[in-house]
């Protein structure tokens, strides 16, 4: 988990977070398709940007780079990313996602589908 100031959250919002986990549009079983209950920031990308960023992130946090592979899942460039962090001693979780002027319902699957990953739905998707 990634540690951040209040101050630096808006500042860092696209810097310096860990990865936590790949979206590609699977719907998150009820019990994690709720509000998050931390501070939840939300980075919106241009789809085909969202592994650029996540990348980036990673980099940035001192992470690894992210393998190429996962610039396309299932034929389509990767949809977002979630990323666990504390702000001032509280859980937060920030997430990366992609919207498309193509495919209005993206925007929110992609959301919901990342959220799930800040309240714990493992990477693997179990339903």
């Amino acid at each position: 988990m990634f540690k951040l100031d209040t101050v630096a959250v808006v500042a860092t919002i696209s810097l310096c977070l860990p990865f936590h986990g790949l979206a590609f549009a699977q719907m998150p079983p009820k019990k994690y398709d709720k509000p998050y209950d931390g501070h939840l920031i939300e980075h919106l990308v241009p789809y085909g940007k969202a592994w650029e960023t996540c990348n980036r992130v990673s980099i940035e946090a001192g992470g690894d780079p992210w393998p190429k592979k996962y610039q396309r899942i299932m034929g389509r460039h990767l949809y977002g990313c979630s990323i666990d962090a504390e702000i001032g001693g509280q859980k937060a979780c920030i997430i990366v996602y992609s919207w498309s002027a193509k495919d209005p319902k993206m925007r929110s699957n992609v959301f919901r589908h990342e959220r799930a990953h800040c309240h714990g739905w493992p990477a693997h998707h179990p339903t």
